[in-house]
Parts: C-alpha cells; sequence; structure tokens
C-alpha cells in the first residue's frame, strides 16, 4: 500500500458466520454494546470523563449500522484511533480496515489510486492496480482530512457513495463496492463549505453520524489516566526498569495546561520525560517544558503589571480591558476556527458588534481558519455546528 494508505486486517481471529455483513441488520446490541470496552482499551483510547464516555457511548451505537461517520475533532484527538474503534465494534471488524491522508494523493491520481486501474490505462501504467476501495473491500475505508481531497475526486467519491459502484480508470465494466466509509477532519465543516473547499451534497451524504470529539482542555479529568498510559506504553519501550512518577504538583499542573496540541502533545511530552530522565524516579512540576514556558509567561505578565502603576486609573484602566478584549476575542475565533458567527454566539454578543472589536484591534479571522479568501463573511446555507 502507498505512503498516503495503512491497511490493517483485525489481528485476532473471527468467526466468519459474524461478517463481514453487508446488509441492513446489525449484529444483536449486546454483542455490539457491551463488548466494545476492551477495544478502546487495546487501542489506547483512554478516559473516564462524561463527553469521553458518551462519545464512545455513540460511536458504539452508529457502529451497529453500516452508515457512514463524520469526525470532527482538532489536530492531535486522536481520530483515527476512534475510527479503528468503530470498524472494532462493527459487524466488519473480521475485514481491513484503509487509513487514507486524502491529502497525500495527487489530484492527477486521485482516480487511479481510489478505484484503481488496468494496465495500460494511461501512460507508464504498466500493471493492474485494484486500488484503495477494492483494498479495503468487506472493511472500513478511512478518509483523514477529507476536506483535501480535490473537488473533482469529490464529485467521484460522492457517486461511490450513493451508488456503491465504481470503475477501475481505463475499464468500462462497473464494480459492487462492499464498504464502510468514515471520514475526519480537523477544520470545522461550515468553514470548509463556505470557502469552497468541501462539497456541502458530499458532507451531507458523509455525515450521517456525525460525532465531534471533544479536545484535551475540555476533559482535564482524563489527562492523569492518559499520562499513566503513555508512562507504561514508552517504560515498556525503552526498557525502563522503573515507571516514571509525577508529584501532585505536576500532576495539577498537567491538568490545568490547554494542551493546543491535544493527546499526541502529551504523548510526546510523556515520551520525552522518559527519555530525558532515564534515573529519575519522580517528575517535578519545574521539570516539566510546559512548567517553563509558563514561566516566562508570568515573567512577562509580571512586567506588564508593573507598567501600568506608571499611568493613571483611567489609562491603566483603559489597557487592561484592550487586553483582555484582545485575548478573549482571540480564543473565541481559535474555538470557532476563524468563523465569525459562531465566534459571536460563544461571546453571546450580536454579529455586528463583535465584527466592530475584531476591527477595533485589528484582529484578522484568517489567521484562525486555516486561510480563505472570504473570511469575513459566514454562510448563509451550511451545516449547523457539530456538539
Amino acid at each position: 500500500m502507498r505512503a498516503f494508505a495503512r491497511s490493517r486486517d483485525t489481528d485476532r481471529e473471527c468467526d466468519s458466520s459474524l461478517g463481514p455483513r453487508t446488509g441492513a441488520e446489525p449484529p444483536p446490541v449486546s454483542e455490539s454494546l457491551d463488548s466494545c470496552g476492551s477495544h478502546a482499551e487495546r487501542l489506547g483510547i483512554v478516559g473516564h470523563s462524561g463527553l469521553q464516555r458518551k462519545l464512545l457511548h455513540d460511536l458504539q451505537r452508529a457502529a451497529r449500522f453500516d452508515a457512514e461517520v463524520f469526525l470532527f475533532g482538532e489536530t492531535g484527538v486522536g481520530k483515527e484511533l476512534y475510527a479503528r474503534f468503530v470498524h472494532e465494534c462493527s459487524s466488519r471488524r473480521c475485514g481491513p480496515f484503509v487509513a487514507v491522508n486524502c491529502g497525500a494523493i495527487p489530484e492527477a491520481l486521485f482516480e487511479s489510486e481510489m478505484f484503481g486501474r488496468t494496465a495500460g490505462a494511461f501512460t507508464d501504467s504498466k500493471s493492474k492496480s485494484e486500488g484503495l476501495v477494492a483494498a479495503a473491500s468487506g472493511g472500513t475505508l478511512f478518509l483523514d482530512e477529507v476536506h483535501e481531497l480535490p473537488r473533482s475526486g469529490q464529485v467521484k467519491l460522492l457517486r461511490l457513495l450513493q451508488e456503491k459502484e465504481y470503475r477501475l480508470l481505463g475499464e468500462v465494466k462497473l464494480r459492487r463496492a462492499n464498504i464502510r466509509v468514515v471520514s475526519a477532519t480537523n477544520v470545522h465543516p461550515d468553514n470548509s463549505i463556505r470557502d469552497g473547499v468541501l462539497r456541502q451534497d458530499l458532507y451531507y451524504r458523509l455525515n450521517a453520524n456525525l460525532m465531534t470529539i471533544m479536545p484535551l482542555r475540555e476533559r482535564p479529568e482524563d489527562v492523569e489516566l492518559l499520562t499513566d498510559r503513555f508512562v507504561e506504553k514508552y517504560s515498556r519501550e525503552y526498557c525502563r526498569p522503573d515507571r516514571l512518577q509525577f508529584t501532585s504538583a505536576a500532576r495539577r499542573l498537567l491538568a490545568a495546561y490547554p494542551w493546543p496540541g491535544n493527546i499526541r502533545q502529551l504523548e510526546n511530552l510523556v515520551r520525552g520525560l522518559v527519555c530525558q530522565h532515564p534515573d529519575a524516579i519522580e517528575v517535578q512540576a519545574d521539570d516539566l517544558p510546559i512548567m517553563q514556558r509558563q514561566d516566562g509567561d508570568r515573567r512577562e505578565t509580571s512586567e506588564q503589571s508593573m507598567n501600568l502603576y506608571c499611568l493613571s486609573f483611567q489609562e491603566a484602566k483603559e489597557r487592561v480591558v484592550d487586553r483582555f478584549e484582545v485575548d478573549y476575542i482571540r480564543e473565541m475565533l481559535r474555538r470557532s476556527q476563524g468563523n465569525i458567527c459562531q465566534s459571536a454566539k460563544l461571546a453571546g454578543k450580536n454579529r455586528r458588534a463583535f465584527f466592530e472589536l475584531m476591527r477595533k484591534h485589528s484582529i484578522d479571522a484568517e489567521e484562525f481558519k486555516g486561510g480563505s479568501d472570504e473570511a469575513m463573511e459566514p454562510s448563509s446555507a451550511g451545516p449547523n455546528k457539530p456538539r
């Protein structure tokens, strides 16, 4: 399989009578909902927060049927793990799981790589290739960062989803597709549709089951469990005789940190600590790289506070209010990935008033939404914000 696709068959024995099921009949509820906890643990999906438990429950229920699942979440939340979880909880769990990085497929090669090709279908095509759809037959095709698919490829994918049919490039005969599609994106669908990156009709076809994976900062009670899991993983991988321990102060700091890189950032931090402190048994708060960055922020804040006392009361107050407005507006835009309407709703303000504050402080929504030429006007139509 090519660099942009990864295929993994299940590593355990499967009863052929269980799947893959291609009809609409779901497996028994007890089989689906009662036996998936082990799948989550085996895949490394950890957490006991209410948000995490609800997400897993919703994914388990969606997995029972063969309809598409659409995952929305920030970078680093583990979207592929949740896609694998859906696969493992479904009747297709004995089939292959093929993960595709949509942004890595060149537009000119999309049809050939996705649907396959015959020998001689185009110049330098000397051999036949079955393609990714055939590789996922009987299992799950995971389209990661689906918004990065070329527009021409999105049209062809839409037909595959609607008709469950496709053709190899250079072949006339239609083939039936026996796959379940799970897709994911780290860009809010409203933004992708508004910017013309994601076709609206394709999005509506992909989001039969729309799931939002909450960022780690929204479920701080899961940080300790994740930290311990990563310590165990890398202690075993790097053959450390003693497991790294964290003081109470260090654990409090880890739980309070906003984790802009989400679980991936936490994992890499723990991995680095295991490597950098081979003889240490206990990690102090001062040993954490995030603590060192926050110390720098506190020093800068202290210096700014001292400067305020050189001003009159009114001037100091205006400066503090301005600083708060800038920080608050930027945070709302970051949470909504540059969507001004959504930011205004989060702030409880009228859109025009929110926009005037942006203009007052020269804040550009482009900075938060990944680049669009029409960032300042919201779409008049589009899907509701995932919840």
